[in-house]
């Protein structure tokens, strides 16, 4: 493997982490619309990039990478419930 190969491993292995950090960053920033599309779409997105590239990060052993996209997995089962529960709340919230 390249030395270009193992920093995109590198950097890979921690997708996840850096998924939850950048949704976390977006939700604080944007403001509106925008921040709903954040909550929704930024780990998402990160779910998919992390599935793309498994096959060339978890290679080797990289246990690693398997226990962090396993939390992420797991996280995001608790994550969308729980956004859609929040979401009804403060959309009841706002229109009475």
């Amino acid at each position: 493997m390249e030395q270009t190969g193992r920093i995109l491993v590198v950097i890979g292995t921690f997708l996840p982490v850096l998924g939850v950090v950048l949704t976390a960053l977006l939700a604080t920033i944007l403001r509106h619309w925008w921040r709903l599309a954040a909550l929704i779409l930024t780990p998402l997105l990160t779910y998919a990039l992390c599935n793309y590239f498994a096959n060339a990060i978890a290679e080797n052993g990289n246990m690693l990478f398997v226990a962090l996209l396993s939390v992420y997995m797991v996280t995001l089962c608790i994550y969308y419930p729980g956004l859609l529960i929040v979401g009804i709340i403060f959309y009841g919230k706002r229109f009475r």
